[in-house]
């Protein structure tokens, strides 16, 4: 695997949610409309078959991480869901202030900066 870097703390709703307001980014879930959202499961379940613990669900997005009628109030110290690796690279590419380089350098070896991307969960 190739170096990378990681932020050390996730990226929270809060932060994500100023992103998207400054920039009117629009996330890959909120373009497709729908997200895979984790449901868990009341049994033992196979855990070769994801469907038995995620739903796709229509509308589900970071603003709206369980679906419609959900919503981020509340959560905005908690790290961001429906978060696609498009979306990280948006989101480490951004200005830090206006005006200002991208959070993305380069390290001495070459490579950039990766955001660390939740996974998908409510």
């Amino acid at each position: 695997m190739a170096a990378f870097w990681i932020d050390r703390t996730d990226v929270t709703n809060a932060q994500f949610a100023a992103f998207a307001q400054a920039t009117g980014y629009v996330t890959v879930a909120e373009r497709l409309g729908t997200s895979l959202v984790f449901v868990g499961a009341s049994a033992v379940v196979d855990m070769n078959d994801p469907g038995r613990w995620w739903r796709v669900v229509r509308g589900a997005s970071w603003r709206q991480p369980m679906g419609p009628g959900s919503t981020i109030a509340g959560r905005e110290t908690l790290p961001v869901v429906h978060v696609a690796y498009e979306d990280a690279q948006a989101y480490a590419h951004r200005p830090t202030r206006a005006g200002s380089a991208p959070t993305c350098r380069p390290r001495p070896n070459g490579n950039t900066r990766r955001a660390a991307a939740s996974t998908a969960r409510g």
